[in-house]
């Protein structure tokens, strides 16, 4: 009933229809979660909530086509609505349970002010900070100066530190 690798199922979202998503896509959109929230059981309230809005969209226009990247894209922004909720009902101290919750939803946040930044200074700021890369392989790789890294390295941070203070973490 699928056309193409991407694509869900059209047509009036009957039962049968509603149980091929789930199969379908049930499954990956539970791990995709869990992604972000660390948590099993909040991993398949994403899924199923995902699930429940593919079919209220289905209901209000049928015969649209719709493709996974919608339902990855509604499955993160109801992870990340989880991981705000959590935040602000839990007070986390280091030693606290939800510590770990706290350190994904920090993650996310810091990965999407990056995805604000330019380009360059999203690849040195990875490359630096996630790769562990030193100047001068990062000058290799992209190709330039270990100065010119230097210098994109200071402007990046300063770029990044003015965008986070401005909130922009909660932009997602």
């Amino acid at each position: 009933m699928r056309e193409g690798a991407d694509a869900v199922p059209t047509g009036q979202p009957g039962d049968d229809e509603i149980v091929q998503w789930v199969e379908a896509w049930g499954d990956r959109l539970v791990g995709f979660a869990m992604t972000y929230v660390h948590d099993a059981q909040a991993a398949q309230d994403v899924a199923q909530e995902t699930f429940l809005r593919l079919v209220a969209l289905r209901r209000r226009t049928p015969g649209r086509r719709v493709h996974a990247g919608w339902l990855f894209t509604v499955a993160r922004h109801l992870a990340l609505d989880h991981l705000r909720r959590r935040r602000r009902v839990t007070a986390v101290g280091p030693d606290a349970p939800d510590a770990q919750a706290s350190g994904a939803f920090l993650a996310v946040e810091v990965e999407s002010v990056l995805r604000q930044l330019p380009r360059g200074d999203r690849e040195c700021l990875w490359l630096f900070y996630y790769g562990g890369r030193s100047l001068g392989e990062i000058a290799a790789e992209l190709g330039v100066s270990s100065e010119r890294v230097k210098a994109r390295l200071f402007r990046a941070r300063r770029r990044f530190g003015q965008r986070w203070r401005d909130g922009g973490g909660d932009q997602a």
